[in-house]
């Protein structure tokens, strides 16, 4: 096994000073917090509409739906404006509008007894949930904009890359996850880094990545 050379360490250059390590941890707590704020407005999202919610939504729905109706059967009337029998052929007529039975409103209003009111949400509710948590998300992505100054980007063509940091960190936990001892990111035993590279690898959690399925050890240095 050969140890990776420094070149070879994305952006080690720029990062083997370890100044960022707890910025970084800070970073890496707020989109982890972000990311659970983002499945809570998923999943209130989710939640059906309570009866008095879905009923309001409903009637404007039915509404349109008689409204289109009506408009169909006044553009029938106007193409045979001349006809002596203007709705003739309204047996005939073949619309999206006008396919099938006139439901009733009663038949619809009666159709909601059947329905459950179980782990549902009303719309106001909903709306209020949702605002509060679209503040936080706007709260912590001003956090995150805060700890993620542009010296750590990669830019191309005034583009952003990627954040330094993140390879870095990737490419470390790359390197642990097949190897059964602390390593250094170049494959290196851990105990001969400096002490500060020995320290990030505890803060930024590359000791998680450490192998229960190997006994490949990491380079020892004589």
């Amino acid at each position: 096994m050969q140890p990776i050379p420094k070149g070879q360490v994305p952006f080690y250059s720029e990062l083997s000073d370890y100044a960022w390590v707890e910025e970084y941890r800070k970073l890496t707590k707020a989109r982890d917090e972000r990311r659970e704020v983002m499945n809570e407005i998923k999943a209130i999202r989710k939640i059906p509409p309570d009866i008095g919610s879905l009923m309001q939504k409903v009637k404007a729905s039915y509404d349109n739906y008689r409204e289109e109706r009506v408009q169909a059967i006044a553009r029938l009337i106007e193409r045979n404006r001349l006809s002596k029998n203007p709705l003739g052929g309204l047996r005939y007529i073949e619309t999206h509008q006008l396919r099938g039975p006139l439901v009733q409103w009663a038949e619809v209003e009666a159709a909601f007894e059947y329905l459950g009111d179980k782990d549902t949400i009303a719309d106001d509710e909903r709306g209020k949930r949702l605002e509060r948590l679209q503040a936080e998300i706007s709260a912590l992505d001003e956090y995150i904009v805060k700890l993620s100054p542009q010296k750590y980007f990669k830019f191309n063509d005034g583009r952003v890359v990627c954040d330094m940091r993140d390879r870095f960190v990737e490419h470390w936990w790359g390197v642990q996850m097949w190897l059964c001892a602390a390593c250094g990111p170049q494959k290196y035993e851990l105990t001969a880094s400096p002490s500060i590279e020995q320290a990030a690898h505890k803060l930024l959690g590359i000791d998680q990545y450490i192998s229960k399925k190997t006994h490949k050890r990491p380079i020892p240095i004589h």
